[in-house]
């Protein structure tokens, strides 16, 4: 592993964990793009999620530990899982707006359950994206 102290924050301080270079590597893709919350980066990430064949809960637990760093460090001035990200979640958590994150965070507490069912991965993960940018323009349609 090639930093294990951000490899070890992002499974939230466990020492025991399944290590994949090709999953860990699409992780990385995943999270540079929720740096940066744009319409075609949330296409982007969908179809690269689709194209590994991955059930919904791996994208599910990415964005749920993402949005936990966001909201931690707008509330409490904490990061858990992406201490490396700093710079970037500081920037986009002055940006959001907090009741729209609450929000997406219930929406995809509410998928969960259904991380290993056969649902439209990529459809869902899109819909679950677009709540994602309404966090950062609440006022407009995701």
């Amino acid at each position: 592993i090639a930093n294990p102290a951000i490899e070890l924050a992002r499974h939230g301080g466990a020492p025991l964990f399944d290590h994949d270079p090709a999953l860990a590597k699409l992780r990385g893709q995943f999270i540079d793009g929720l740096a940066l919350p744009t319409f075609g980066t949330v296409l982007t990430l969908a179809e690269a999620v689709d194209k590994a064949k991955l059930p919904l809960a791996q994208p599910i637990t990415w964005l749920l530990k993402w949005l936990h760093d966001l909201a931690g460090l707008r509330l409490a001035g904490h990061i858990r899982y992406h201490p490396d990200q700093k710079a970037v979640l500081a920037d986009l958590a002055q940006r959001a707006d907090l009741a729209q994150l609450m929000r997406c965070q219930q929406a995809l507490l509410q998928l969960a359950p259904f991380g290993q069912h056969t649902l439209n991965t990529r459809l869902q993960l899109e819909a679950l994206l677009m709540e994602y940018l309404k966090v950062f323009n609440p006022g407009r349609p995701g």
